[in-house]
């Protein structure tokens, strides 16, 4: 593989040159790093070398990689650079060594390992006893409206979790389990409302005091990762945690049209502690309904 001057592009690399690939790409690879010291002997004598065989292996052609040697620390990068660089599948940035020996060099794990612990934090909440229906996620409400499933009116409650509420989900009532669908579908933004439907998704069922409520664990743009620990049969505690859904989504509960509602758009709630409806209760020999709050902390 030729070298680039600083001053351009030897005549059969610039454009127009016939020996592009189908796909458009002149280079596999581009390979950039800091001038000074053993860095570009380093590059051109041991790294270069290494990456042509391994390339070799996997491609059925000669490997072709964009590397520089001319080009001086502080310039602007000439156009035959930029040429190269948008035709070049990969861009493979090389750190002089005392980036590593640098107390910076840790900095973005911190950040980032500081930004995990904080996104799947899983604080304790007060549940409220009583026929209610509790929120089963952290978040804005988006929207509530009135559905038709099979012909019957519902009310449908949104609930946008952005990457800064908590994740965990739990169940909106005490109850069994009577019914988990997983649906794949697209990762649509969560503020869509095609995402309700479109979206990959877990659709989950609870009976309980004589009613039946729906959720639905929903992926967003940026989530890939629905989590739910339980199973068709398995009791639920109201406010119990029941799942979790990656950095970023919306979770939606489904209430019959006996429940009533008081959220309206735009509130913030919180997991298993924010009342969203009372639902209406039938009558069941010999058992009575609490009216105060308990500290639900069991997994």
């Amino acid at each position: 593989m030729r070298d680039v001057s600083l001053s351009g592009q030897p005549p059969d690399t610039g454009p127009g040159s016939d020996d592009v690939s189908p796909s458009g790409y002149r280079f596999d690879l581009f390979l950039s790093y800091r001038r000074g010291g053993t860095v570009p002997d380093w590059v051109h004598n041991h790294l270069h070398p290494l990456l042509l065989d391994c390339l070799a292996d996997e491609l059925s052609r000669e490997p072709r990689i964009f590397l520089d040697s001319t080009m001086e620390t502080g310039v602007h990068w000439p156009s035959g650079l930029e040429w190269a660089l948008r035709r070049s599948r990969l861009l493979l940035p090389i750190w002089s060594p005392p980036y590593f020996t640098s107390p910076w060099y840790g900095l973005p794990l911190y950040i980032l390992a500081a930004f995990c612990l904080y996104f799947f934090r899983d604080p304790e909440r007060a549940i409220p006893n009583g026929a209610v229906v509790v929120s089963p996620a952290d978040g804005k409400v988006t929207d509530v409206s009135s559905v038709l499933i099979d012909g019957v009116p519902h009310t449908r409650i949104s609930i946008f979790l952005n990457v800064f509420n908590v994740h965990v989900n739990r169940s909106p009532l005490t109850g069994v389990i009577r019914d988990v669908r997983y649906q794949k579908g697209k990762y649509l933004n969560a503020m869509n409302p095609a995402s309700a439907e479109l979206n990959e998704q877990n659709a989950v069922t609870v009976e309980g005091d004589g009613q039946t409520v729906m959720f639905k664990q929903i992926a967003g743009l940026l989530a890939r990762r629905i989590v739910f620990n339980k199973k068709v049969g398995d009791r639920v505690e109201r406010g119990e945690r029941v799942g979790l859904i990656k950095f970023g989504s919306r979770v939606d509960v489904v209430l019959g049209a006996s429940a009533t509602t008081q959220i309206k758009v735009g509130d913030r709630v919180r997991g298993g502690a924010s009342v969203l409806g009372h639902l209406r209760v039938e009558a069941v020999p010999g058992a009575a309904v609490g009216a105060g709050a308990t500290h639900q902390g069991a997994r």
